[in-house]
């Protein structure tokens, strides 16, 4: 298919877009946004996701969208977005909330609908040549945020298993110097099989995490 094989590629343009301008009313205000419990003061009914949707069952909707999708000047405009460099994520992401809002689905539904609406928007590139961006954020990068870095891992267990980082620092030697290090291959094979939560990549970048920092201070006040 010749969509762009990378998965993560970002028009670089896209993120200074997003951001808000400076000395706007949205940049300067922290607090401009409704306040808790706003939506129960309207009147009911007044929205249309309030209503019963339109559409209940999965594939009857996938359908609806798709059929929308078909049409030349349809597709026209969302190969226009996807061709300047718009996520299909993010294009997805509007359709299926597009459609709660208008009551067409509710909002369970509608985040079912994301899959199949993603992989038609990447047929659609697919056949006509475009490197499109599949995702709003790097999901590389996202999941590299949310893991525990490695020396606040070694911090802890400093604290609560010295006998385990001993094991660990003893490794990391091996690791880097095997053939000064009396047992040689066989060492290094027996240390990386007892050290099993660390791959061989990331024992090499790993330097001796300090015995105090910020993971220990929340460890005591735990």
């Amino acid at each position: 298919m010749p969509i762009n094989p990378n998965p993560y590629y970002r028009d670089p343009k896209l993120d200074q877009d997003l951001e808000e301008d400076l000395g706007s009313i949205e940049s300067l205000v922290e607090f401009n946004e409704p306040p808790a419990g706003h939506s129960l003061t309207d009147t009911p009914g007044k929205w249309t996701w309030e209503s019963p949707p339109e559409f209940t069952v999965p594939e009857e909707a996938v359908d609806f969208v798709i059929e929308k999708l078909q049409p030349e000047e349809a597709q026209e405009r969302f190969l226009r977005l996807m061709h300047a460099g718009v996520p299909i994520e993010t294009i997805t992401n509007t359709i299926s909330f597009g459609g709660f809002t208008e009551g067409l689905w509710s909002v369970d539904l509608a985040e079912m609908l994301k899959v199949p609406i993603a992989f038609e928007l990447i047929g659609m590139a697919g056949q006509n040549g475009i490197d499109a961006t599949v995702f709003a954020v790097n999901p590389e990068q996202q999941r590299k945020k949310s893991q525990i870095p490695d020396e606040a891992v070694l911090s802890i267990m400093a604290d609560r298993r010295p006998d385990m980082y001993e094991r660990v620092q003893e490794g990391l030697r091996v690791l880097r110097e095997p053939e000064q290090t009396e047992g040689g291959e066989e060492a290094k094979e027996e240390i990386l099989e007892a050290v099993g939560f660390m791959d061989e990549e990331q024992e090499e970048d790993i330097e001796e995490a300090p015995q105090e920092g910020f993971m220990a201070m929340e460890e005591e006040s735990v």
